[in-house]
């Protein structure tokens, strides 16, 4: 399998792991107010967001604990790429804070 191939197969994880069905599941667990009376949407935008955060952090992870450096890298280059394109920009628009707190971490 090439790098683009797992680096497809990492962003399709990552969007099924942050699905808005998955954050509303874990904001009930949590307690978190999701009612549309306190900014709802934009409380789940950020949850979601949060967690695409923490994911992503923990694929990198994974990546880089797996494959040597030189593969690693570009895996995670189309990885990001691809996330950027069908992900992140996504939660931009509903996030607008999302970049910076994603460059931070």
């Amino acid at each position: 399998m090439n790098n683009i191939a797992y680096a497809g197969i990492l962003s399709i994880r990552l969007s099924k792991e942050c699905s808005p069905t998955k954050a509303s599941s874990l904001a009930e667990k949590i307690g978190y107010n999701q009612s549309p009376f306190f900014c709802g949407k934009r409380k789940r935008a950020k949850l979601i967001g949060e967690i695409v955060i923490l994911h992503t952090a923990i694929i990198i992870r994974a990546v880089n604990h797996v494959m040597n450096e030189e593969k690693a890298k570009e895996v995670i280059d189309w990885f990001l790429a691809d996330a950027n394109k069908n992900i992140f920009r996504h939660i931009e628009s509903k996030y607008p804070d999302f970049k910076k707190k994603y460059e931070k971490h």
